[in-house]
């Protein structure tokens, strides 16, 4: 867990692509964190989604907002950002699973 950690401080500390915005970059380190996670098995999954979630929502509610950069998105639009992503994600792994038996 503490390369997970890691990984996640290295890339927020680097620079910010040209191209990418900063809650793109902050999401790759969420990304890199989660995969680490998931690959060495550190933690149950129940406990990745929790970690992951909360990551997001703190990571992306101190980013500029999309629409007015000047503004702070808020930790309640990135939590429902970060809970819509986890519901995507979560279906779409239950239609993989789903067609995988048909």
């Amino acid at each position: 867990m503490l390369v997970a950690f890691l990984a996640l401080i290295v890339i927020l500390i680097s620079p910010t692509p040209e191209g990418l915005s900063v809650a793109g970059h902050r999401t790759l380190a969420v990304l890199a964190f989660a995969v680490i996670l998931w690959v060495t098995e550190a933690v149950s999954y129940p406990v990745s989604a929790a970690l992951i979630t909360v990551l997001t929502t703190l990571l992306l509610g101190f980013d500029p907002s999309l629409e007015d950069p000047t503004q702070v998105m808020g930790t309640k639009a990135a939590l429902t950002m970060s809970l819509w992503i986890q519901q995507l994600s979560r279906h779409s792994s239950s239609c993989r699973s789903h067609h995988a038996y048909t």
